[in-house]
C-alpha cells in the first residue's frame, strides 16, 4: 500500500508543478495581453488625435506636401492599428486555450488528489478492520485460555 501511495504522491505532487507552470504561464501571458491592448488603445488614441488635428487644420492653407505627410502617417497609423488588432485576437484566442489548459491540468490535479484521499481512507479502513480482527482473535484467545483452565 505504501508503494502505491508514494507512486499516487508523486504523480499528485507532479501535477501539482504542472498546474503552476501553467498558471505562471497564463498568468504572463494575460499581461502581455494587457500590455498589448494598451498599446493598441495608445496607437488607436495617436490616430483620432492625428485625424481630429487635420479636420480642425483643414480651414488653414496647409501645404500640398504637409497635408500628404498627414495623409501617409495616418494610412501608417490606421496599419498599425488594424495589424495590433488582428493580433490582439490571436493572443486573446490563445490566452482562452492556455485557460482551458489550466482548467483540465486543475481538474486533472484534483482527480489526482481525491484519488489519493479515497486511498487513504482504504488503507485506514484495512488497517481498522486488521486491528478489530486482531483484538478479535486476542479476544477469542483469552476466552479459549479461561475455559480452558476453568474448564
Amino acid at each position: 500500500m505504501s508503494a502505491s501511495r508514494s507512486n499516487l504522491q508523486t504523480v499528485h505532487r507532479q501535477r501539482q508543478r504542472r498546474v503552476e507552470e501553467i498558471r505562471n504561464e497564463y498568468a504572463a501571458m494575460m499581461s502581455r495581453l494587457r500590455d498589448e491592448e494598451t498599446q493598441c488603445e495608445r496607437l488607436r488614441e495617436v490616430l483620432t488625435h492625428t485625424l481630429l488635428e487635420l479636420a480642425r487644420r483643414q480651414d488653414e492653407d496647409m501645404q500640398p506636401n504637409e497635408l500628404d505627410a498627414y495623409y501617409r502617417f495616418i494610412a501608417h497609423q490606421a496599419a498599425a492599428v488594424k495589424d495590433r488588432r488582428e493580433a490582439l485576437t490571436d493572443l486573446r484566442t490563445d490566452c482562452e486555450t492556455k485557460r482551458a489548459i489550466l482548467v483540465h491540468a486543475k481538474q486533472d490535479e484534483q482527480l489526482i488528489a481525491a484519488v489519493e484521499r479515497s486511498n487513504r481512507e482504504t488503507a485506514r479502513r484495512i488497517l481498522a478492520k486488521q486491528e478489530q480482527h486482531a483484538l478479535d482473535d486476542l479476544a477469542s484467545y483469552r476466552t479459549v485460555l479461561k475455559t480452558s483452565r476453568n474448564g
